[in-house]
């Protein structure tokens, strides 16, 4: 009788402890290189842009080895990638032309200028730093999956 309690005990708490792992957020694997950034989606690690409703916060998708995609606030956009040898470029980027409101027009304009004079890029923990032609850092973004 005690090795059917110790049984079910056991049982109930392996159970309790694989349900406890499925509701755990899934962190995205870390990137081994700029190579790997197909596939991937970013969002702008800024406080003003992560107080903005769903749907505004700036997002970067790497959708395949030649094409990016996002949104830059206000505007969705799309455009060529170029990846290779440490080098990151994006452009010429195309998107739509909505009017917005303040703020979250000043959080594009630095977007897509930041997308437009990235030459490189650097990989953190969760984090891409997007980099000029002087190894300058011109803007980070974390990754969501």
């Amino acid at each position: 009788m005690k090795t059917q309690l110790l049984v079910a005990t056991l049982a109930a708490g392996l159970a309790a402890g694989l349900t406890a792992c499925g509701t755990q957020p899934q962190t995205p694997p870390m990137l081994a290189s700029l190579d790997a950034l197909p596939g991937t989606q970013w969002a702008l690690a800024e406080p003003a842009a992560a107080a903005l409703p769903l749907g505004q916060q700036p997002e970067l998708q790497f959708v395949s080895s030649t094409q990016v995609a996002g949104n830059s606030g206000c505007n969705r956009f799309a455009g060529a990638l170029r990846l290779g040898g440490g080098g990151l470029q994006m452009g010429p980027l195309a998107g739509t032309r909505r009017a917005c409101a303040g703020e979250l027009m000043a959080i594009e304009s630095r977007v897509l200028r930041a997308l437009d004079a990235t030459r490189s890029a650097r990989l953190e923990p969760g984090q891409l730093v997007l980099l000029d032609g002087r190894g300058a850092e011109l803007m980070r973004w974390v990754q969501r999956r």
